[in-house]
């Protein structure tokens, strides 16, 4: 499972996570070509709008400094 989070460019500060129930492993290779194992990557604009497709949501991206993590 995946986890996006969206965290204040100012502060740091989480202000949003969404659990990534769609998202497959698959997906996110094809998004960032290469596997998470367990790790984080931080998401751009593209990465987010592709993110998007995959599980059928719009997510804010303004003003936001993002990350997705793979999660248990």
């Amino acid at each position: 499972m995946y986890e996006l989070n969206f965290f204040d460019k100012d502060t740091e500060e989480l202000i949003y996570e969404f659990e990534l129930n769609n998202l497959s492993d698959e997906n996110v290779f094809s998004i960032f070509g290469f596997s998470l194992d367990g790790n984080c990557a931080d998401v751009s604009k593209d990465h987010l709008l592709q993110i998007e497709r995959h599980v059928d949501l719009r997510f804010p991206s303004e003003d936001y400094d993002i990350s997705i993590c793979q999660v248990e």
